[in-house]
Order: C-alpha cells, then sequence, then structure tokens
C-alpha cells in the first residue's frame, strides 16, 4: 500500500500486526481455557476488544448510565 513506504509507516504496521497478534494470542487461550465461548474465533473477540477501547472515552462518561448486561462483552462470555 503506498501510506507503508516511509520507513515510520512500515514500523508502525509492524508494531500493530505484533500487537494484534499478542491480543489474538491472549484470546485464544481464553477460549482454550473456557474463559471465552468456543463458538467466536479468536480474531472475532480480538476485533470485539480494539473496538470497545477505541470508544471507551465515548462510553464510559461521567454521567452515563450503562448496566453490566448492556456491554458488548457480556457476549463472548462464558455463561455461568
Amino acid at each position: 500500500m503506498a501510506f507503508q513506504t516511509t520507513p515510520w509507516a512500515k514500523e508502525t504496521v509492524r508494531k500493530t500486526r505484533h500487537f494484534e497478534s499478542v491480543v489474538t494470542d491472549v484470546t485464544t487461550s481464553g477460549i482454550n481455557s473456557g474463559e471465552f465461548r468456543e463458538d467466536r474465533s479468536a480474531s472475532l473477540v480480538a476485533k470485539t476488544l480494539f473496538g470497545m477501547v477505541n470508544w471507551t472515552h465515548q462510553r464510559f462518561r461521567p454521567g452515563y448510565a450503562s448496566t453490566l448486561e448492556s456491554r458488548p462483552w457480556k457476549r463472548f462470555r462464558r455463561s455461568s
């Protein structure tokens, strides 16, 4: 891709891919241990985690009402 031609861009892409790999590996471990549901792919769970983190500035602010039941990560947790 054209935007990945500078040394800075190449290094940023390399670091991003490494971090995504680490999070996917941790997610895989969670699925294998039974912490996360096994009917979800590790990649999907990892991308969902990134999406939630990227939106925390919108979702978690003083005065914003939210319950545990309405939070998206509940969909990926194994039911007790």
